[in-house]
């Protein structure tokens, strides 16, 4: 398996041996081994094998969280900061994190975080402290890109010193969402700068996540045609599969997609799910597939088994909003959209589409349109623009949206739009939305 003179050891004896041997490791990700039913994660001295290496080979991000540092008698507090955040990163299966026993073998260590990286095998560092300053709790955290010595991100986090345990659960859930979602556009930035014939299959699954998030109908195919591409290079890609049936089916419209393809977009993202049912991301796009298929209950149960799995990644919360709003419950899933952002800060410009459909439904207008505005440019979404205005009694402003919406689609009628592309599942719901566009001058 090694390279020849090399050395492959398995993630647990790379545990075992960190800090304690001057080797640097080089992570090659998870590798099927003959007579041993899931794949092993290996680690590789003195050069990777000539043949490709599937997962880590493609480039897919690594991370270690070290120690957090503290004053006198913070030990502890500091140690389960490490802890949790080690584990709560360790939810995501897109990121390889290192284990608790190779982090603290650097405690109190005087290398340098490109060396500790190197020794560890990781592409990122994540270090921090605590501090307990009359009657406060502050943390400060780090994200470092140990590759080029650079911090990617870093945040304080200043509270009252009242429930210490429930201010960390706080903090450090706050800190590992914001944790994946930065390294993840970080790789992003980093995959769209290499040159075609260099992208491996997560390279291609990142660029097409970066198409999928301009919003408009071609982009939404090259995404698809991207997550096809890394699919094609692993075929057992689960996430890739994922982001293939949800692209396919915003190239689409999304609710407004034909049956054959909410068909097929359901039946990979089942796929996706059959090879890693673990993964939050899949069991999410899968319940977001089923939505749009009008299977609310099933769609439900996939969302909330995404929660489950991870109760940190606010894309899974985000999402459960957006459900929960469609299946009448605005309340219930502003609450779950908050606490996506409070994760997130850093979050994607579909959030404010689900927040403000929340908004509209909750009756809060102006904060709908707030919440639009948001958008550089809301070109699918004109419609909600042009309802709220209406509501708010603002009807030059809803004629204009109107206009746009028409300019899109001239052949625009509310009724076909609500019968094919709304999902609203409460015929309530449905009606004043339905007597909004109306409102705002859009013909039956």
């Amino acid at each position: 398996m090694a390279a020849p003179g090399g050395i492959a050891i398995s993630d647990r004896i790379h545990d075992d041996v960190a800090g304690k041997v001057s080797i640097e490791w080089q992570d090659g990700g998870e590798i099927s081994l003959k007579n041993i039913v899931k794949p092993v994660r290996v680690w590789f001295s003195g050069g990777r094998p000539g043949r490709a290496v599937k997962g880590g080979e493609g480039g897919r991000p690594s991370v270690a969280v070290l120690p957090f540092l503290g004053g006198a008698g913070d030990e502890t507090l500091c140690d389960g900061f490490t802890e949790d955040i080690i584990n709560g990163l360790a939810r995501f299966r897109s990121l390889y994190v290192s284990g608790r026993y190779s982090s603290f073998a650097f405690k109190d260590s005087r290398d340098g975080i490109e060396s500790i990286a190197r020794k560890l095998g990781v592409t990122y560092v994540v270090e921090g402290s605590v501090r307990r300053p009359a009657e406060r709790l502050r943390v400060t955290a780090r994200l470092l890109d140990a590759e080029v010595g650079v911090a990617v991100w870093a945040e304080r986090y200043d509270r009252p010193l009242t429930d210490i345990f429930d201010i960390q659960d706080e903090i450090a859930n706050t800190i590992v969402g914001t944790l994946a979602g930065r390294i993840e556009t970080t790789q992003t930035d980093i995959s769209l700068r290499k040159p075609p014939a260099s992208l491996a299959a997560y390279d291609l699954h990142l660029r097409g996540l970066s198409r999928f998030r301009a919003y408009d109908v071609r982009s939404n195919q090259d995404a698809a045609t991207l997550f096809q591409q890394a699919i094609d290079l692993d075929p057992e890609y689960a996430q890739a599969h994922s982001f293939l049936a949800l692209s396919s089916l915003a190239a689409e419209g999304y609710g407004a997609a034909s049956k054959l393809t909410r068909t097929r977009s359901v039946a990979l993202a089942r796929k996706a799910v059959e090879m890693s049912s673990q993964d939050a991301t899949c069991q999410r796009l899968l319940g977001q597939a089923l939505l749009y298929d009008r299977d609310y209950d099933m769609a439900e149960h996939h969302a909330r088994r995404a929660i489950e799995l991870n109760p940190n990644d606010a894309d899974c919360l985000m999402s459960m909003g957006y459900l929960l709003v469609q299946r009448g419950r605005p309340v219930d899933a502003l609450a779950f959209m908050d606490q996506a952002v409070r994760l997130n800060p850093f979050h994607p410009l579909w959030y404010f589409i689900h927040m403000a459909a929340a908004h509209f439904s909750l009756g809060q207008y102006d904060q709908c349109v707030m919440a639009m505005r948001k958008l550089p440019d809301p070109q699918g979404w004109f419609f909600r623009l042009a309802g709220a205005y209406a509501k708010l009694g603002m009807q030059r402003d809803a004629a204009g949206e109107a206009e746009k919406v028409l300019a899109a689609n001239p052949h625009f009628s509310v009724d076909a739009f609500m019968s094919t592309a709304i999902l609203l599942e409460k015929e309530a719901d449905r009606e004043s939305l339905r007597n909004s566009l109306l409102l705002a001058g859009l013909p039956a």
